[in-house]
């Protein structure tokens, strides 16, 4: 907990646990009780700090009901599968905007090197090795790809410590009051952003 931000933080190495059991939940069809109660474990923690994530915990713990052993398999269903697209969905959400920006600002960027600075390190791990075993993410990575290599951009993302990372912050927070003192020269009007299917 960030006393200070007035923040909860799940800590970088459970979240690149919890994003690589996701992303083997989504490609099979069933699972193990332990499993199960192992990825649904580490989803609770995560509400402590994603409150509403708990509307989309109950499917899941649905399926352990009835079920003894731990090696004993349970079937995905729709609903619980619906639920784990959801959490992996909300967990690439910080991947959006390194998408978007390089649609947005293709043209300007074209033919140099850019450097994503943010304060996630799954995220790093995933924009620098362009790979990731969740479906949802792996979208996004391929259109940033293709987007580079159309503008012929080189990039690389380096980290940035939370505190360190205000300016960035602040809108992704809709404090745009404390983003115009950090940043007064930025622009005044926003850029449009490209059509999206992962915003609406």
């Amino acid at each position: 907990m960030d006393v200070s931000a007035g923040l909860v933080r799940v800590p970088p190495g459970k979240l690149v646990k919890l994003r690589a059991s996701l992303a083997g939940a989504l490609v099979r069809k069933k699972l193990s009780l332990k499993e199960v109660q192992s990825l649904v474990g580490m989803l609770n923690f995560v509400c402590r700090a994603v409150l509403p994530g708990r509307a989309f915990l109950r499917r899941l713990i649905d399926l352990t009901r009835g079920v003894r052993e731990p090696h004993h398999k349970v079937r995905i269903g729709r609903g619980a599968r619906s639920d784990l697209d959801v959490w992996a969905s909300f967990f690439a959400c910080e991947l959006v905007p390194v998408v978007l920006a390089v649609g947005a600002w293709g043209e300007v960027l074209r033919g140099k090197r850019v450097i994503f600075w943010s304060d996630n390190q799954a995220i790093l791990a995933i924009v620098n090795r362009q790979t990731s075993r969740c479906p949802v993410i792996m979208e996004m990575v391929r259109r940033l790809v293709l987007e580079c290599l159309e503008f012929n951009i080189l990039f690389r993302a380096r980290f940035v410590p939370a505190s360190d990372n205000r300016i960035a912050d602040a809108p992704s927070r809709f404090q745009m009051e404390k983003f115009r003192a950090l940043a007064p020269h930025a622009d005044v009007s926003m850029s449009p952003v490209p059509a999206s299917p992962w915003i609406q």
